[in-house]
């Protein structure tokens, strides 16, 4: 890989990071994840802006996977009302129920991680492959 584009994926990595700050920023971190999102966006955009930006949604993209695969123990509540039968001997019962259904939010991060890499890779290649990387040339 040329060097120029592993720096072009560098750059791609680094929007990835305020992609995921954002986020984060749905749940309860978002005090903390919100204003560095803000903040690596606008450092970000001084620098560099462009085809790289479109990080942020892979960024967002595997944040979601990461949330999906801590709730692969998802179960649903029972909607019928009924009550909790201790067995002979036993003082409590622990159960819990309810919560993100990790397959469907697994599923979705890693659709639009691995749509945005593919996407990002194909427009890269193709500048690459026309030699627009190439800075212009005065004649």
């Amino acid at each position: 890989m040329p060097e120029s584009a592993a720096r072009r994926w560098r750059w791609f990595i680094a929007w990835a990071f305020p992609g995921a700050c954002c986020a984060l920023s749905i749940s309860a971190l978002a005090v903390f994840t919100a204003p560095v999102a803000i903040l690596a966006v606008l450092v970000l955009r001084r620098h560099r802006i462009g085809r790289d930006a479109i990080g942020l949604l892979a960024g967002i993209g595997v944040t979601v996977a990461v949330i999906g695969s801590l709730n692969l123990d998802y179960q649903a509540c029972s909607a019928r009302s009924g009550s909790l039968v201790l067995p002979v001997g036993a003082k409590s019962i622990s159960s819990s129920c309810g919560g993100v259904d990790g397959v469907a939010w697994l599923i979705a991060g890693i659709v639009v991680a691995a749509a945005t890499v593919t996407f990002y890779w194909a427009t890269t290649r193709r500048s690459w492959n026309r030699g627009t990387h190439a800075a212009p040339t005065v004649g």
